[in-house]
């Protein structure tokens, strides 16, 4: 197993099967099984809104502090969008990893963009709004001459219904966690 933010080359050997997501697979030789499609949105931490309110709509992010993807989270869908709004602003915090992005957010540095499947259920992040016209999907993908592989025909047959089980779930528990911050920023 190797957790990577960086594409493999499933052609030259590297890994047998990939989960990846994006607005659309780059390579068309791979044999693909869509899991799943997201909304991205913008959020900030709770101290950031508490300090600098918290953007409501794209005419409001020009005035924030922005946290954004570089290399190879750069093409992330939202990340564009995000450096659109105040074209020439130099962002206060760019990062190659998701995971960093996230810390950012988490720390109050600004406001920046996030698959709602994962900020919605940081209990220190508010969802300030959804980014339009980002839809990006989740796709396990595999080279052809492995498809019918039985050590990868196995692991698709566990992922593919744990995926869609525990994305439930997972929704389930943001959806709470946004009710519980749209009353917060609605109170303050």
């Amino acid at each position: 197993l190797m957790l990577t933010d960086r594409p493999l080359d499933l052609s030259a050997g590297e890994a047998d099967v990939a989960i990846r997501g994006g607005q659309a697979l780059a390579e068309n030789d791979l044999v693909a099984r869509k899991l799943a499609e997201f909304t991205v949105a913008l959020y900030c931490s709770r101290e950031y809104a508490e300090r600098h309110g918290a953007p409501r709509s794209a005419r409001e992010l020009a005035r924030h502090e922005r946290v954004v993807g570089d290399g190879q989270v750069g093409p992330l869908p939202g990340v564009a969008w995000v450096l659109s709004q105040a074209p020439g602003v130099e962002p206060a915090f760019r990062s190659n990893t998701m995971a960093s992005m996230l810390n950012a957010l988490r720390m109050g540095l600004g406001v920046g963009p996030a698959i709602s499947l994962l900020g919605d259920l940081e209990p220190n992040l508010v969802r300030c709004f959804t980014i339009p016209g980002t839809a990006p999907a989740t796709w396990v993908v595999v080279p052809p001459e492995l498809k019918d592989a039985p050590r990868v025909r196995a692991f698709m047959d566990f992922i593919v219904p744990h995926f869609v089980a525990t994305r439930k779930n997972l929704e389930a528990t943001g959806a709470a966690l946004v009710r519980k911050n749209d009353a917060w920023l609605a109170s303050n």
